[in-house]
C-alpha cells in the first residue's frame, strides 16, 4: 500500500486537532482512525513512551518486517542485519514503511517528534472478524513459532544496544528485579525463588513480548500480529508465558488464563517447530509477573482503569500461587 503525500498531510492534521479523539487509548499507545478517500488508516501514536524503557529513534515494526524477510534466506547474518537496520532507521526518523505477511504494513512513520509532539506510525487499518475463526489458537501458536525462526546467539538488552554473551542474561534479569518499585517483598521472594532455576538459556530469538489475543487481527488476509514496541531478544519461552495467564477475555473484559485455549496455542506452536523449555518457561513466568505487578499498582495509584488486564490484587494472588505451583491459576477465580 502507497500512500499519497496527501494522506501523510491528513495524519498530521488529525493530530494536531485537540478535539480529535482515539479509537483506542492503551497505556502507552493511543490509536486514531484515518478515513482519507476509500481507504482507511491506523495512527498508532506513542504518547505515553516514558513509562517503559522503549528504544525512542525508531519503529520496531519495519524492524521485524525486515528481520522477518531476512530469516526465510539462511544467508543472512541476523546479528549484523540488525544493526545495520537499527543504524538505518535510526538515521531516518521520517520515512515509509514496508510490509511482512504476518503484520499490518507500515505505511509513514514519524519519530522526529518536531511536526506532532508524539513519535507516531501510519499503517493500513485492519479489521478484526466479528466473531474469530475456531482454530484461532492453533494459528497464533503457528505464527509465534515462524517468529521465533529468528534466531541469534546473543542478547540485548535493548535492541539499540551492545550485543551481550549469553550468560550475561542471568546478571540483567536480576538487575531488572531489583529495579522494580512498590514491589519489595514480593520481588525478594521472586529471587530466591529462581536464584537456584536460572541458567543461561538455550537460544535467544525475536520474541514479540506482549503475544496475546489482544495483540492479533483475524482479518480476510489470515492472521496479522500487532502492536511490536516491546519486542526484543530473548529466550522464546518469553513470549509464551502471557499466553499462560492471558490467553482469552472473559464476559466482564478481564484477559484471564484458560488451559484449553492454551494447549490449542501449544499443539499450534509446536507443530510448526516451536520448543519449550519448561523450566526456563517458570522462570520467565515468575520474572514477569512482579513486573506486570509494579506497573498496575503504579496505573491504580494514578487512578487508572487496569481493565482489561487483571488488577495489581489478581495479579499478586497469581504470582503467590505460581511460587508455590508451576501452573497459572486461572484470574477469573481471583478476581
Amino acid at each position: 500500500m502507497r500512500a499519497s503525500k496527501a494522506v501523510y498531510n491528513a495524519a498530521y492534521e488529525l493530530l494536531r486537532d485537540k478535539t480529535s479523539v482515539p479509537s483506542f487509548k492503551g497505556a502507552i499507545n493511543h490509536i486514531y482512525r484515518l478515513d482519507h478517500y476509500a481507504r482507511s488508516y491506523c495512527i498508532r501514536v506513542r504518547a505515553n513512551e516514558q513509562l517503559f524503557g522503549y528504544e525512542t529513534g525508531f519503529p520496531k515494526d519495519l524492524l521485524v518486517a525486515a528481520l522477518l524477510t531476512l530469516s526465510e534466506e539462511p544467508e543472512h547474518n541476523l546479528e549484523e542485519e540488525l544493526d545495520r537496520h537499527v543504524a538505518r532507521l535510526s538515521s531516518m526518523p521520517i520515512g515509509m514503511g514496508e510490509r511482512h505477511p504476518i503484520m499490518p504494513e507500515t505505511v509513514f512513520f514519524d519519530f522526529a517528534r518536531t511536526m506532532v509532539p508524539h513519535a507516531f506510525v501510519l499503517h493500513e487499518w485492519l479489521n478484526d472478524r466479528r466473531e474469530r475463526a475456531d482454530d484461532i489458537y492453533t494459528r497464533a501458536g503457528k505464527t509465534l513459532a515462524s517468529i521465533h525462526r529468528v534466531e541469534f546467539s546473543r542478547f540485548k538488552r535493548r535492541l539499540d544496544e551492545e550485543w551481550r554473551a549469553p550468560e550475561d542474561w542471568v546478571g540483567v534479569q536480576l538487575e531488572q528485579l531489583e529495579k522494580l518499585t512498590g514491589v519489595d517483598l514480593e520481588a525478594a521472594r521472586v529471587k530466591d525463588a529462581v536464584l537456584p532455576l536460572l541458567k543461561t538459556p538455550e537460544r535467544f530469538v525475536l520474541a514479540h513480548n506482549d503475544y496475546h489475543p489482544l495483540n492479533w487481527l483475524d482479518t480476510e488476509e489470515g492472521l496479522k500480529v500487532i502492536d511490536w514496541d516491546n519486542a526484543m531478544i530473548a529466550p522464546p519461552e518469553l513470549d509464551l508465558v502471557k499466553m499462560r495467564h492471558w490467553t482469552r477475555l472473559n464476559a466482564e473484559g478481564h484477559l484471564v488464563a484458560d488451559t484449553n485455549a492454551y494447549n490449542q496455542f501449544l499443539e499450534g506452536y509446536s507443530s510448526s517447530g516451536g520448543r519449550v523449555n519448561d523450566d526456563m518457561l517458570h522462570v520467565c513466568e515468575l520474572l514477569w509477573l512482579p513486573k506486570v505487578l509494579a506497573f498496575e499498582r503504579m496505573r491504580e495509584q494514578q487512578g487508572f482503569e487496569t481493565k482489561p488486564f487483571p488488577s495489581s490484587n489478581a495479579v499478586r494472588k497469581a504470582l503467590m500461587h505460581c511460587l508455590e505451583v508451576r501452573e497459572p491459576v486461572p484470574f477469573d477465580s481471583i478476581a
